[in-house]
């Protein structure tokens, strides 16, 4: 209802408009979800979050088409745009075009090299691709030593002797 509200005023602005798609499409009202983005992305075109959010929601929809027009639009207001590379992805994926997919995923790999997102997608996409179990499974093993590397503090805290130990109770 609050939605509801700042979008019918006169001065909206496109995040109004995006977290109203947001709650309607947790509500399950796909097309108005998609209206309100839509909505977003015509007052403020280059609004990636709200491109963003517009092409997982066609992907979800099995919206393919859509949701990689809605993805190229994003990435030519910012080909770094790592959720748009991410959506392109995944559409090409879902539509077989394999090596479409493989590059879009690099190119968020290249901006982002530790996003999850895109490191998951590659490799599921490796599923379909290789037809090696052993590299597949070499391209998953890299992909967590990778990730490992990236998680791990480069010097643990080790407390003085001295330190008192402070335990916190919530």
């Amino acid at each position: 209802a609050a939605y509801r509200a700042a979008t019918a005023r006169q001065d909206v602005t496109p995040d109004a408009w995006n977290n109203l798609g947001l709650v309607l499409e947790r509500m399950g009202a796909t097309e108005d979800a998609i209206a309100a983005f839509e909505a977003a992305l015509r007052q403020a075109p280059d609004f990636l979050m709200a491109s963003a959010n517009l092409a997982a929601l066609l992907i979800d929809q099995g919206h393919l088409e859509a949701a990689i027009r809605a993805s190229q639009l994003a990435l030519s207001h910012g080909p770094a745009n790592v959720p748009a590379q991410i959506n392109f992805g995944v559409a090409l994926l879902e539509q077989g075009r394999h090596g479409e997919a493989e590059r879009a995923f690099a190119a968020a790999l290249a901006v982002a090299p530790n996003n999850t997102d895109a490191g998951d997608n590659a490799l599921y996409l490796q599923h379909y691709m290789l037809n090696d179990p052993a590299a597949v499974i070499a391209a998953h093993a890299a992909w967590g030593s990778r990730r490992a590397a990236a998680l791990t503090p480069a010097a643990p805290h080790s407390p003085k002797k001295t330190e008192r130990l402070r335990i916190g109770y919530v």
